[in-house]
């Protein structure tokens, strides 16, 4: 794909509809890597695609990579909008998720990116404030998951919608599992395995604090009605977390879910980590215990079976990444050329590298690093601070 350099227009048939993706989407909840999609041997037709926010957060837009070169530039600045956005992918279309108070999602065709395909609302009349959308779920062309944070319901929708009216199909209720006072319960991620979909639920309280368990809702995608995994208490049927505040949930077959917390960003007394979820006996298990070092754990990507990498926040725009073993949850070693630097987004690309949203005012861009010894293979400037990554392949 050759991408524009020149910046797209704004409002190009943008649609004023009044009121955010893996493992399907690779986003900053975790990526994964070439070998989930066999037969990607080169880079050819894949795009990078790049939520962007400028440093005051007054503004946000899409800048795009085509990873088929062999100098890697950023061109943007697609769909100007708010700061507050991400990004899911699904075949040779990416999502463009506006979330809260915004509430809106778009669809673009990579092979077309300056045109929206459609654009809808993430709210319903039985809504009372912002649905605050996260993510989208695929399961197919014709049906994924809305993970609405500030909603009691994730939404069943039709991204092959061509009206809104056809757009959303029905809702997944998850009013019972808010608490602490809180009016809904936080859900943040989500992740299909088999004939299933898990939701992570931070569970925060009214004041914002993970002082309750997250929990993993598991739903049969068939039929669209949870399953009671029987590992729940108080009458809830999904599954309790050991790390508190999940933030992302990554697949893969011989590691099973993990699913990350950040814990509290301010006091240690309810910890992040890593827990592991067999996705057929629901099983739960702590695979990285956080501490000062590790315990604040904002994203996590998968290489392989052997290979991740972690996220930490230490403090505001101060963050590092370490390389972790995500079968054993050993911590190996710290990335030290991103040490205490504002990292807001990490992933791997189809091709198993790791990618890195360094937000540094100064100098924002992507780094690019190969994990066969961790060495940095490209820095990707970009015109606004990278805050979320996705990757798409033309068809």
């Amino acid at each position: 794909m050759n991408i524009p350099t020149t910046s797209a227009p704004t409002g190009l048939l943008r649609v004023a509809i009044a009121g955010l993706l893996a493992i399907t989407a690779l986003t900053g909840c975790g990526g994964d890597s070439s070998s989930a999609r066999p037969g990607f041997i080169s880079p050819e037709g894949m795009t990078a695609v790049i939520a962007t926010a400028s440093p005051d957060f007054g503004s946000g837009e899409v800048e795009l990579v085509d990873l088929d070169t062999d100098n890697m530039t950023a061109s943007g600045g697609y769909h100007a909008t708010v700061s507050d956005i991400a990004v899911s992918s699904h075949g040779q279309h990416y999502y463009l998720i506006e979330r809260y108070m915004t509430d809106r999602v778009a669809k673009i065709d990579i092979t077309n990116p300056a045109v929206f395909e459609w654009q809808y609302s993430a709210v319903s009349p039985s809504d009372t404030g912002s649905s605050n959308p996260y993510e989208l779920i695929f399961v197919n062309e014709e049906k994924a998951y809305l993970i609405r944070y500030d909603a009691t319901t994730a939404w069943i929708v039709n991204p092959s919608a061509t009206t809104e009216a056809e757009f959303l199909l029905g809702e997944l209720d998850l009013s019972a599992y808010a608490a602490g006072g809180a009016a809904t319960p936080r859900m943040s991620a989500g992740a299909i395995v088999g004939d299933q979909l898990f939701i992570a639920m931070q569970r925060l309280d009214s004041s914002w604090n993970p002082t309750q368990d997250g929990y993993v809702a598991v739903f049969d995608i068939n039929t669209d009605e949870e399953i009671d995994t029987g590992m729940g208490e108080d009458g809830l049927k999904g599954i309790p977390l050991i790390s508190r505040n999940p933030l992302g949930i990554t697949y893969r077959p011989n590691l099973g879910l993990l699913v990350h917390g950040v814990g509290n960003y301010y006091t240690w007394g309810q910890i992040g980590g890593i827990d592991r979820v067999d996705p057929e006996t629901f099983a739960v298990t702590q695979l990285l215990a956080g501490d000062q070092d590790t315990g604040r754990i904002n994203h996590l990507a998968v290489i392989n079976d052997n290979t991740a990498y972690i996220n930490i926040y230490n403090a505001y725009q101060n963050a590092s990444v370490f390389r972790i073993n995500p079968a054993t949850g050993e911590v190996q070693s710290e990335i030290e050329e991103v040490a205490n630097t504002d990292i807001r987004a990490l992933t791997a690309d189809p091709l198993g590298r790791l990618w890195m949203g360094d937000g540094t005012l100064s100098a924002p861009g992507l780094r690019v690093f190969d994990p066969a010894d961790d060495s940095e293979v490209a820095f990707i400037p970009t015109t606004m601070l990278p805050m979320d990554i996705t990757f798409v392949v033309e068809d």
